[in-house]
């Protein structure tokens, strides 16, 4: 009887003890399961995320991984992407894409930071498909990235493909551990709301986070990345004269031509009350890419009307390394048929850059870099007005465009806020219209 007895104390000490253990666990590592059933994101907040379709997405990070969530709304017309995926963890930025099998999938990753440097696979997931409804659960590890941590705040993830929004990590909260669930909700959907701000350029010109992800186009644009708040004086501190120091701090997109993921092009758009600014920098992966100057196709899109920009009277230019070149730009208004020149707009050269042999190797090439400046004066059809959409596209270099909240960067944007500046996205190429285009490289 005795013996019973004890026996009894000892399986009610390891029942609590497994209780314990298994609390802790969910609390402190909160896994998520890859099975596809989706239901551990049942009480994680989601951002909205898309064009003209929206769907859903959210970021968890945890003590050894990272957790993610999409869905396409059940929308037909929009489907979870397997490539150009951008995630940043904290001073960090990856390439990612998935490789599908059937439902399952295998993520590898390049280090952006170390001339995209395969990192191999990094995690797993899941894509299923009901009906018009496509829904994605997938993890990544922490140590196959290379960092040891995450902090949720500076995990972010982007897919100009999927939409022009940024989501912005949290840390999971086990739904099973209700007690403090409500809580970490509350943290949980305001964390989700800043990333939906963050995601539109500023609240001075945007009601409401849900109008922010909208996807409209005449919508403040929302960013990937984001440049120091350098300009509250109305210095965005760029001068067009081939040194390119200036623009070391602002915030750069990587843009391409959609399945080509070598050709790369590093993308910088800014605009103050006077001038619209651009940098674009040819850094293909591989060596043997494309580095040359491309003259032609650039569409800049300010508000409704669209200009058709051309450089060194559509002429490429030949330039050694480290030599640089100031060139004339061309304006080309398809609204009232008119065509205008300026001088030395255009900055240009030449420079070394790092790439890739397809070995693996390292090897040091060259590359053409550029920098414009383009006055509001010298758009005729257009003004500085503060938050109207301005865009750069061409099509001969990437797919989509590169947006910024432009125009008049008086008060109502950013004297004495302190706000952020550059804000880039990239819509869906099918959003162009066909147009005529100014005139074709010679």
């Amino acid at each position: 009887m005795m013996m019973k007895k004890w026996i009894l104390i000892a399986l009610t000490i390891l029942s609590v003890l497994g209780f314990s253990v298994k609390c802790a666990r969910a609390d402190n590592q909160a896994d998520i399961k890859i099975d596809g059933q989706f239901t551990d994101w049942d009480g994680v907040n989601k951002s909205k995320v898309g064009y003209y379709h929206m769907g859903n997405w959210a970021v968890e990070v945890g003590n050894e991984d990272l957790w993610v969530y999409i869905d396409n709304g059940g929308n037909s017309d929009m489907s979870i992407p397997t490539q150009n995926y951008t995630l940043k963890v904290g001073s960090k930025s990856y390439n990612l894409a998935f490789s599908s099998s059937d439902s399952q999938v295998t993520i590898t990753a390049r280090d952006m930071n170390n001339s995209w440097q395969s990192l191999g696979d990094v995690g797993t997931g899941i894509i299923k498909k009901d009906g018009s409804k496509q829904t994605g659960e997938f993890t990544l590890s922490l140590s196959k990235l290379g960092v040891s941590s995450a902090k949720a705040d500076e995990t972010t993830l982007a897919n100009s493909s999927l939409g022009s929004q940024t989501v912005t990590g949290t840390t999971f909260q086990s739904s099973s551990s209700s007690s403090s669930s409500n809580a970490d909700s509350s943290s949980a959907s305001s964390s989700s709301s800043s990333s939906t701000t963050e995601s539109s350029s500023s609240s001075s010109v945007s009601s409401s986070s849900s109008e922010a992800t909208s996807g409209s186009q005449s919508s403040v644009s929302s960013s990937s990345s984001q440049a120091n708040p350098n300009n509250q004086s109305n210095n965005l501190g760029v001068v067009i004269d081939g040194s390119f120091t200036d623009w070391d701090d602002k915030t750069k997109s990587a843009m391409q031509i959609t399945g080509d993921n070598d050709n790369i092009k590093n993308v910088s758009l800014l605009a103050d009350d006077k001038d619209i600014y651009f940098y674009i920098e040819m850094h293909p992966v591989l060596s043997g890419g494309y580095v040359t100057f491309q003259p032609a196709g650039y569409e800049l899109t300010v508000g409704n009307v669209t200009y058709y920009l051309d450089f060194n009277g559509n002429s490429t230019v030949n330039l050694d390394e480290g030599q640089t070149k100031l060139v004339k730009l061309g304006i080309y208004n398809a609204k009232d048929n008119s065509y205008v020149t300026l001088n030395d707009q255009v900055g240009v050269t030449k420079k070394k850059i790092s790439q890739k042999m397809g070995d693996g190797s390292t090897v040091e090439g060259e590359a053409y870099v550029l920098e414009c400046a383009v006055p509001f004066s010298a758009l005729k059809s257009s003004s500085n007005t503060s938050g109207q959409t301005i865009a750069l596209a061409n099509r001969n270099l990437w797919t989509g465009q590169v947006n910024v909240a432009g125009g008049s960067t008086k008060p109502l944007i950013l004297a004495g806020t302190g706000l952020l500046i550059a804000a880039f996205s990239v819509y869906k190429f099918g959003v162009f219209k066909n147009r005529t285009r100014g005139k074709k490289a010679k």
